[in-house]
Formats: C-alpha cells, sequence, structure tokens
C-alpha cells in the first residue's frame, strides 16, 4: 500500500501535499 501511494505522489499531481502528508503519517 505505502509502495503504491508513494508510487502516486512520484507521479505528482494537486493533491500531491496532500498525500504526502497522509503517506507520512501513514509511515509513522
Amino acid at each position: 500500500e505505502a509502495q503504491k501511494m508513494r508510487e502516486f505522489v512520484s507521479d505528482g499531481g494537486s493533491l500531491i501535499g496532500l498525500v504526502k502528508k497522509h503517506c507520512e503519517i501513514w509511515a509513522g
């Protein structure tokens, strides 16, 4: 799951900030 999210962030987007924050929180 984390890898998929990371890939999405790497792809880039308008919600990159939100996704990145979520990924960081999920990562711990």
